[in-house]
């Protein structure tokens, strides 16, 4: 974690104003945590919600979705497959490796990419880099050349 906050303060990252906001952001996790916990008891998806979490390996994908303003509704179709005799799970684990698929292809063609662009070049790639001219060294330590 001490790298981790050295590579941001040699990013430019002010750290007295950073670190505040991360104590928000637990904070507001662990309120919508609460909330979302409250919400599940209230609408009965107590099954779907474990289910999920059996199916699902531990990770950002699958909190996003338990935490979406729409989860209830997603139990409701995951227990209307069920009752159809469709393998939920089956579903749900599909519907991951999918996903995953998408992010081993993202990995292949990042890796494929010329070696002479710089790491920060490399991950900056992406949609939001579509039809932008960046340079193959581009190097984001250096801020004010990088935003030139």
């Amino acid at each position: 974690m001490a790298q981790q906050l050295l590579a941001l303060r040699q990013a430019g990252v002010d750290l007295e104003e950073f670190l505040p906001r991360v104590g928000e952001m637990v904070v507001n996790v662990r309120d919508q945590v609460v909330a979302n916990a409250a919400r599940v008891a209230r609408d009965g998806t107590e099954e779907w919600v474990r289910v999920l979490r059996e199916t699902l390996p531990a990770g950002p994908v699958r909190e996003a979705i338990l935490a979406s303003p729409s989860w209830p509704d997603m139990a409701a179709d995951m227990a209307k497959l069920d009752s159809r005799g469709v393998d939920v799970r089956g579903l749900l684990a599909a519907a991951y490796d999918e996903g995953l698929g998408v992010d081993q292809a993202v990995a292949r063609v990042l890796a494929a990419a010329p070696a002479t662009a710089s790491r920060d070049a490399l991950t900056s790639y992406g949609p939001l880099t579509t039809g932008l001219d960046l340079p193959m060294n581009l190097a984001l330590t250096d801020r004010a050349r990088a935003l030139r």
